[in-house]
């Protein structure tokens, strides 16, 4: 690479140093243009008797005004920095106290800033944990609105319309008797109490959806009742009508009743035969004085008798516009699976569930073919056999005298062994909801669901013999020691009169058939078989299966 001359590097030096921005570059420059003794001025041009390439377009003079007025702008602001830095230093004494009253208000202006800034990210995390907790009770309420078993009743549901009556009127006449108990008088086992409901309202009841008419029979026994049976009126109130929310079984039962279980799955609600409603009511006070002797029987327990009367816009679309329905318990606690359910009467003609392997999950009610073709027992000790069956005839001795037949044992079987095995969630069966507390409360949090089974907890709010075992009792051995099956026992479907109708039934079945492998036969005939039937399954500490 070529080496530049001295003289041509000086001129590119003034040359790039000539930038109006560099007033004390260009005054240097010219300084050192100055001392050069072989640059000629030539007119405007600047000659270098050394490097004749190199000319400027600028004249000497003209470069050394530019650097005379450098210095001059030097010095004048060097005077300038002077008398400034004097008279700061002069008024620095006196701006001291300020400068620390300054200087204090600075601090106490960033504490708040800090305080503030503290403040409002504790507003927005109270802000956000309440966004979460609201979306968490939506969560919730979405959970809450599930169904246990069958088809969920709701609003849009072909019955949602019937089932809003129902609980309607429920509601109201439930809430309109809670003043002081009296004694019963044989009046109260006849009144009844109409209540008409529209769209507007009046001063006996509420405005409602649609328009109807309900009738509460005999209010002030069933008060009695669900008293007697340890219900609390709120609880019952809040288990049915909380949420207008029903489940109803996929199919009626074989009578053509409709079942619609409670949200929380501890009520049923049965639509029922004007007979059978006429029959319940003639019995009525029978059968609460045996309920009041017999607080442990196994009768399925009633809590209301009702009746909803559609308008007659509604006559194409019910078969009846006079709907009655029954309240009562369900056998079966919503927290526990059943693992076997089996319907006995006694009796051998038509009385066998097949089974598919498709069924085998769905767990179908099994009958009493099926029960003596597995050779099943009811395992009870000495002791709880003997309470077990001495309940079970006083039972079948008041619905024999009632003329009351056709009616059957509904045992449910949990198996607690298992239910460990399967690690079953209990917690997963049962909705979100207040009326859920008393049954979460049944096992601890961390049991990791399964049962101990040398703390199994006793329903507090239910003294029953045959309940005190998670809402069922347990089976025993010949020692009558605890043993890991649960069953829940119970008497149901006894309203069948024996009418004329059931009497036609025994005469044409027993042309053709034993009367003793036959349902429908006289109430006495029918108890004993029952009771015989049962009593052969009950172990009462013997070993071995039934015979």
């Amino acid at each position: 690479m070529e080496r530049q001359p001295e003289s041509l590097r000086s001129a590119n030096q003034f040359s790039a140093s000539s930038s109006p921005t560099s007033v004390e570059s260009i005054g240097t420059a010219m300084k050192a243009l100055g001392e050069r003794r072989s640059l000629v001025e030539r007119g405007s041009y600047i000659e270098d008797l050394e490097d004749e390439r190199v000319l400027l377009n600028r004249t000497l003079s003209g470069r050394r005004r530019v650097a005379r007025r450098a210095t001059s702008v030097q010095q004048k602001h060097a005077r300038i920095f002077a008398a400034e830095e004097q008279g700061e230093n002069a008024r620095g004494a006196e701006a001291a106290p300020v400068r620390r009253r300054s200087s204090q208000f600075l601090n106490d202006g960033a504490m708040k800033a800090s305080e503030s800034a503290t403040a409002e990210l504790k507003k927005m995390r109270e802000s956000l944990l309440i966004k979460r907790e609201m979306k968490r009770k939506q969560r919730h309420l979405l959970d809450d609105d599930r169904v246990l078993v069958g088809n969920k009743v709701s609003e849009g549901h072909v019955n949602f319309i019937i089932a809003y009556n129902m609980l309607t009127g429920i509601r109201v006449a439930v809430s309109r008797c809670s003043g002081l108990m009296k004694p019963l008088s044989q009046r109260d086992f006849h009144q009844t109490k109409k209540l008409a409901f529209d769209y507007h309202g009046n001063e006996l009841t509420p405005s409602s959806q649609y328009a109807f008419k309900f009738k509460d029979y005999c209010p002030e026994v069933f008060r009695e009742l669900r008293a007697r049976f340890g219900l609390d009126p709120a609880d019952y109130l809040m288990s049915l009508t909380s949420k207008y929310i029903l489940s109803e079984l996929n199919s009626p039962g074989k009578s053509g009743s409709f079942f619609y279980f409670s949200r929380d799955y501890k009520y049923i609600i049965k639509t029922i035969h004007h007979s059978e409603h006429k029959h319940l009511r003639h019995v009525l006070h029978d059968y609460y004085e045996h309920v009041k002797a017999n607080p442990d029987t196994l009768i399925c327990q009633f809590y209301g008798l009702h009746r909803v009367k559609m308008p007659i816009s509604f006559k194409n679309k019910v078969k009846n516009r006079r709907i009655y329905f029954i309240v009562m318990n369900n056998l079966f606690p919503p927290h526990l699976e059943m693992h076997t359910t089996f319907d006995l009467k006694g009796s051998t003609l038509g009385r066998y569930t097949k089974v598919s392997k498709e069924d085998e999950d769905a767990r179908p009610v099994l009958k009493d073919l099926n029960w003596l073709e597995q050779h099943m027992n009811i395992q009870f000790g000495p002791h709880k056999g003997r309470v077990f069956l001495n309940q079970l005839k006083k039972d079948v001795d008041f619905l024999s005298r009632l003329n009351i037949m056709d009616y059957s044992l509904l045992l449910g079987i949990h198996d607690i062994n298992l239910a460990a095995a399967n690690s079953e969630d209990i917690h997963a069966m049962i909705p979100e909801s207040s009326a859920k507390h008393a049954l979460t409360s049944a096992f601890p949090a961390n049991s990791n669901s399964n049962i101990n089974i040398n703390n199994v907890i006793t329903n507090a709010s239910n003294n029953h013999f045959f309940q005190r075992d998670e809402g069922g009792i347990r089976a025993s051995d010949a020692e009558n020691k605890d043993l890991n099956i649960i069953y829940y026992i119970g008497i149901i479907d006894c309203l069948t009169n024996y009418s004329l109708l059931k009497k036609l039934e025994t005469f044409w079945r027993g042309l053709s058939h034993d009367l003793y492998a036959v349902s429908a036969v006289p109430p006495n005939d029918y108890g004993l078989r029952f009771y015989k039937f049962i009593e052969d399954s009950v172990t009462q500490g013997k070993t071995g299966h039934r015979d």
